[in-house]
């Protein structure tokens, strides 16, 4: 397998995240390497209301991996911010980040992804709808197209896990 090198001025740096700081704690590699095995990369949706009453729908990117690991998520967070807490449940620790940070983190571990590589591209085509864009009719319905791609793909993907006797 062929490593390939990150170019980080390629990284959209308008996100909070600071890569150099980033790579000195963890490398893309593996970032990527948790992302495929023990994350989760996904479209949010959710109904809000505008104050004047009227209902519409929210989307909103997000990675988030569940370890057993607390040292794990630590150093996901400390690389790269967004929330980490503990679910009770099944005392697995959880680091979540969203939006604009997860189109970044993907970007920036996009050459190591294996198994979430059409995941992370659906993000990027998601991320497009956001930019200098308000909420149209037909924004709109580009990101309900990619939310449902993006459940397909999961759909997919869970059944290829499957099959190969993964679960």
């Amino acid at each position: 397998m062929d490593i390939k090198v990150v170019d980080i001025s390629l990284i959209d740096f308008s996100s909070s995240i600071d890569f150099v700081r980033a790579e000195s704690i963890v490398h893309p590699a593996y970032v990527a390497g948790i992302i495929d095995g023990e994350g989760s990369i996904t479209i949010m949706k959710s109904v809000r209301k505008y104050k004047s009453g009227e209902e519409y729908n929210y989307y909103q990117l997000r990675i988030c991996v569940d370890n057993h690991s607390k040292e794990l998520i630590r150093v996901l967070y400390n690389a790269f911010g967004g929330s980490n807490y503990i679910c009770k449940k099944d005392l697995t620790y959880k680091w979540v980040v969203t939006s604009k940070d997860v189109y970044s983190i993907l970007k920036w571990c996009y050459n190591y992804l294996v198994i979430k590589k059409e995941q992370a591209d659906i993000c990027f085509e998601f991320f497009n709808t956001t930019i200098n864009r308000g909420l149209s009719d037909e924004v709109n319905y580009s990101r309900e197209k990619l939310y449902s791609k993006m459940k397909l793909e999961h759909k997919r993907f869970t059944m290829k896990y499957k099959m190969l006797g993964c679960e």
